[in-house]
């Protein structure tokens, strides 16, 4: 089990979707992020940065973060190629 904190959070910098469709791919792939726009309440202007942001629990198993990771990893560089949609 780990130590220290229980999640830690992951800004992916000019994303090309929304959080909540980003967060709609990892599903598909069995990885479940929370978006991060939820935890910005009461902005009185839009700010990109909150839809970029999610929140990673750090509470599973060593392996299964480092699957999740890897999962994450692939997403993100297929996100950022353009190939959106493009899983099984």
């Amino acid at each position: 089990m780990g130590e220290g904190s229980i999640f830690a959070w992951l800004w992916l910098q000019d994303l090309p979707m929304s959080d909540r469709e980003f967060y709609q791919l990892l599903k598909q792939v069995g990885v479940i992020l929370v978006p991060g726009n939820p935890f910005f309440p009461g902005l009185q202007e839009d700010w990109s940065h909150t839809r970029q942001c999610f929140r990673i629990s750090l509470t599973a198993t060593d392996a299964e973060l480092v699957a999740a990771m890897q999962r994450l990893a692939d997403v993100v560089q297929r996100v950022y190629a353009g190939q959106k949609h493009r899983y099984p």
